[in-house]
């Protein structure tokens, strides 16, 4: 675990694992500082969460999750530049991208993957929940590839919160396979 909570800024180039015995685990935590990620992550713990950003952080590594209401990123408020191969999730309740408005502040996401797949019931890929994310492909002139699979799972949710209704940018074309019963939007 690598947290900043006091300013500054911390680099990160060594493979973060977090086993399965694992629980509620988060591997790199920015909270008023600043974080860069220059290595790839994979969390097995339920509950567990990648990357949790309060702050500012920059991740140039892939990132694979396992386990039940796991996330890979959670970004509550400042803002989020993530450039990799791919993002990988897979267990039941979990959850790809998430980003929450406040009362105070809308953060920022902007996601550069070449691959996004989810699998697992009542997942979600992108959660907005009045966030602004910008997805696209890392690769020029690349589309990116997003694969949804699980019954109620979805693609791209959207939930109004704190009276803010976030936005979507796509910045390249997105080829998206919606599978086993799931969504491709929901916007409430």
């Amino acid at each position: 675990l690598i947290v900043n909570n006091y300013g500054g800024v911390i680099k990160n180039y060594m493979p973060v694992y977090i086993g399965s015995g694992a629980s509620s685990a988060v591997a790199l935590l920015s909270q008023g500082g600043s974080i860069e990620n220059y290595a790839d992550i994979q969390n097995n713990s339920g509950n567990g969460t990648s990357i949790y950003v309060r702050g500012s952080f920059l991740n140039e590594g892939n990132i694979e999750v396992n386990g039940e209401n796991g996330k890979a990123i959670v970004v509550e408020s400042g803002s989020l530049t993530s450039e990799n191969d791919y993002i990988t999730v897979n267990g039941k309740s979990a959850i790809s991208i998430y980003g929450a408005s406040s009362t105070f502040e809308t953060p920022s996401l902007n996601i550069k993957t070449d691959k996004m797949e989810l699998t697992g019931e009542k997942s979600a890929a992108i959660f907005s929940n009045g966030a602004n994310v910008s997805l696209g492909s890392k690769t020029a002139g690349q589309n990116m590839k997003m694969e949804v699979s699980g019954n109620e799972s979805v693609g791209f949710y959207n939930k109004i919160n704190y009276k803010k209704y976030g936005k979507l940018t796509l910045t390249s074309d997105i080829d998206v396979d919606i599978k086993d019963g799931a969504y491709g939007f929901y916007h409430v």
